[in-house]
């Protein structure tokens, strides 16, 4: 349905865009002037499982989809991009094919739509477009009621489903991947690998990580493997290389274009790349066997295939890797040029797929992109290709139900490889990062796809494999209002970025009735605005550590236009901490003057439960810091304890990740207490938009110091320490940053007491005090031992199983 300005809504045949170009433009004749409004609406029809079809069924039902809805947007786009509206409306149950579930099937004839979409967000931001996902389980008018609702909003998700009937949205959380608990196949010699792309690029730097099992890869692509490089070109760069092809060109009296040049250099280190990668791949252990293949040619597949079973008998793992990008704005692009971006990645993935044998397959990795997830400029077709392929994946999970590992992987742009420059140039590289985004470097990226390919769960189908704060840019695009009664607040801060104000309840009588001019905010706690919490946990629960509550209430001044900065948290007091357990939480802090001049009080409480408090502290605030001239301890840094070292100590009786993995080393420890080196955290290390901000409270570090009291009560008691509150955390003019750093934890209680009482200091390598806890309370119990043994995100573990499984 197309609905104009104050005119009734005109109803869009399909066949208007499948038939003669001379209807379509007397269909567009006959639309109102102005904006208008696109509501598009897939057939309702269910569509049968795509592995059901062969390929000309299967590029149909795309072409009538996602192909037809990116020829209406051309045509439509002078009354769509300023000012106009597009809402697609999908009915797979409301979680877009996000669902280990049975479902209809066809879910990726209509993934496409949410690429392109994403995508035109971005080059049309006058333009409101969404698309959602309806539940045909309800009642025809709920959907209804559903697509008005998503018509009337200007703003908002760009993605939003209705299971059951209840408005969702989809957020992207960080998370860690463990070893998994049940044993999971892993590669070894016997295993036979087959990769699209796998000579160069990503792909190939991926299979590096498989290459010490000694398992065959079959790598797939178009190019030949090329012919030793000549011996005047072997050691010359980019430069050395035009000023040979340059002279090379005069000396024959022939003339050569930069262009030509420019296009010559890039082949020569393209092949250059592949015969480096062919070759490290052979030397790591693996046995390697490339073959030309079009992967979009459905004849081609089928011999491949053919063959790799004849040759093998079985293929264990598909890396699917084959694509290409044309990046140009929707009204300039091209179908022909569509067409190649999303066949080239969709149709090699469903060929391939529909070719595999399950009785030997353990895993299938689809290398899809943050275009897909996200959107980009230019990518409209390379979008809806990387969506399509990640609706794919759980098409394949369903298919097969669960037996097979499949993942799809959304990637962000790529940084060098082994042995090739990687995926942008130094000025795209500085455009990204000027965004925030930052490049995947080779070590981190081939480590997250091993742990995604072998250690996270099966029924986790889509993630995300990027240097960015997904979901801020999220926020950004779609601009999302504040809920009535909210106010941004626009301060700097570090953790409580994202805050608002909201209007302070009236609290019982027992509170006290007078508000005294309280000011209170909200803030979302989760794993997207708090990312660290991850690096904490406790049972396997994120828990936002004490430490980082020192933070978040030393900013609530701030977020108030109180710039005064805090120099001490006094009787901080904590009743019950925050986890994520039961996923996201709103934190209400409500800050009130104190009786004492220049000091405030915050309280901290669950938005959903208003009647107890988690956290309340007294805030002193003072223009300078107070000289830190405590004596320091003469301490010997070049001795270590004997009993453990901190790598041990962090293996087997801590759960910190490594962003809390701030002590350094243990120089000794008695009944009194225990001395240990330690380092600064920034805030880059905690949230993304942390650069060029600085802490009032290191979270990192203080935590460190309150390990160190676990540690003690491990070692002198066999007992771990978790806290329950400190009379005072203060601030003195020592630098972190001028390390190394020596803590000092002094044990006041007695040495078998279950309540620990300690006071804390860490001075800089100056010998200036940095902080000082004052009577930091912790509770010891042997029962508490069972959360030590190393970070449950498997961090401490990652390298030795990588080693044991290469």
């Amino acid at each position: 349905a197309l609905i104009g300005a104050g005119a009734k809504p005109v109803v869009m045949p399909s066949g208007v865009w499948a038939g003669e170009e001379a209807a379509r433009e007397a269909f567009l004749a006959s639309l109102p002037d102005g904006p208008v409004s696109l509501l598009y609406l897939p057939s309702r029809a269910a569509l049968p499982d795509p592995f059901s079809l062969d390929l000309a069924a299967f590029k149909s039902i795309q072409a009538a989809g996602t192909k037809r809805f990116f020829q209406m947007l051309q045509r439509l786009s002078p009354r769509l991009k300023s000012g106009g509206r597009i809402v697609v409306a999908m009915e797979t149950g409301g979680l877009f094919g996000r669902s280990t579930g049975a479902l209809s099937g066809g879910v990726s004839a209509s993934a496409g739509l949410i690429g392109v979409v994403k995508a035109l967000a971005l080059e049309w931001p006058e333009c409101s477009s969404k698309v959602i996902d309806l539940d045909p389980s309800q009642p025809d008018e709920a959907q209804a009621a559903a697509l008005v609702r998503e018509l009337s909003f200007l703003r908002g998700r760009r993605e939003a489903g209705y299971p059951g009937g209840l408005r969702t949205i989809l957020r992207t959380e960080p998370a860690s991947l463990s070893p998994p608990r049940d044993p999971r196949p892993m590669i070894d010699a016997g295993w036979v690998v087959l990769a699209t792309g796998g000579a160069r690029g990503i792909t190939a730097e991926c299979l590096r990580t498989l290459a010490p099992s000694g398992a065959r890869l079959v790598l797939v692509g178009r190019s030949p493997v090329p012919s030793p490089e000549p011996a005047e070109l072997r050691g010359l760069d980019a430069q050395g290389l035009k000023k040979h092809l340059f002279e090379t060109a005069r000396a024959k009296g022939e003339k050569i274009k930069p262009t030509e040049v420019e296009a010559s250099v890039e082949k020569i280190f393209a092949a250059r790349d592949m015969r480096q990668n062919l070759a490290d791949l052979a030397a790591l252990g693996a046995r390697v066997d490339y073959r030309i293949t079009d992967v979009a040619d459905a004849q081609a597949v089928g011999r491949l295939m053919a063959e790799v079973y004849r040759d093998y008998g079985r293929v264990d793992l598909f890396l699917h890797g084959a694509g290409l990008i044309d990046d140009t704005l929707l009204e300039n692009k091209s179908p022909g040029s569509f067409n190649r971006v999303f066949d080239t990645k969709v149709d090699s993935a469903f060929l391939i797929a529909q070719a595999l044998r399950p009785d030997s397959l353990k895993g299938v990795c689809f290398f899809t992109s943050v275009a897909g997830r996200y959107g980009n400029r230019g990518q409209t077709d390379y979008a809806a290709a990387n969506e399509t392929l990640n609706r794919l994946a759980w098409e394949l999970y369903r298919h097969w139900q669960g037996r097979v590992t499949v993942k799809a992987i959304n990637w962000g742009p790529w940084g060098a490889t082994t042995t090739g420059a990687g995926m942008v140039t130094d000025i795209v590289r500085r455009q990204f990062e000027s965004r925030g985004i930052h490049m995947v470097e080779a070590g981190p990226g081939r480590d997250l796809f091993f742990k995604e390919m072998f250690w996270a769960p099966i029924e986790q189908v889509e993630s995300v494999g990027w240097v960015a704060d997904g979901e801020a840019m999220e926020a950004a695009v779609c601009d999302i209002a504040p809920r009535p009664g909210e106010v941004p607040i626009a301060r700097d801060l570090v953790l409580l970025k994202g805050a608002r104000e909201v209007a302070v309840a009236v609290m019982a009588a027992s509170e006290g009735a007078a508000l005294r001019g309280k000011r209170a905010l909200l803030w979302r706690f989760d794993l997207v605005s708090a990312p660290f919490a991850d690096h904490h946990r406790l049972d396997g629960v994120a828990v936002m550590p004490i430490a980082g509550v020192m933070q978040i209430l030393s900013e609530v001044p701030k977020a108030f236009g109180i710039d005064t900065p805090v120099i001490a948290l006094e009787d901080l007091q904590m009743f019950k901490g925050l986890t994520l357990d039961a996923g996201p939480a709103d934190l209400h802090l409500e800050l009130e003057p104190d009786d004492e001049p220049g000091c405030y009080r915050v309280t901290l409480r669950l938005a959903s439960d208003m009647k107890r408090r988690r956290y309340r502290v007294k805030l002193r605030l003072g223009g300078t810091l107070p000289a830190g001239d405590l004596p320091a301890p003469s301490v010997d840094l070049t001795a270590v304890w004997p009993g453990l070292s901190i790598a041990g100590a962090y293996r087997q009786w801590l759960s910190h990740g490594p962003r809390f993995q701030t002590l350094d080393a243990i120089h000794a420890l008695t009944p009194d207490g225990i001395w240990t080196s330690a380092h600064a955290t920034s805030p880059a290390d905690f949230v993304p938009h942390g650069t060029g901000q600085v802490w009032t409270f290191d979270p990192g570090l203080i935590d460190g110091m309150l390990q160190s009291v676990w540690i003690w009560s491990r070692a002198v008691q066999d007992a771990s320490t978790l806290p329950l509150g400190v009379k005072a955390v203060r601030r003195f003019d020592g630098d972190p940053a001028n390390g190394p750093l020596l803590a000092q934890t002094r044990v006041l209680s007695a040495p078998h007491d279950s309540e620990i009482v300690t006071e804390l200091s860490v001075f800089d390598a100056s010998g200036r005090l940095c902080y000082l806890l004052e009577q930091f309370r912790g509770q010891s119990s042997q029962q508490l031992n069972r959360l030590g043994g190393g970070w449950q995100g498997g961090e401490m573990q990652a390298v030795e199983l990588l080693e044991a499984a290469q």
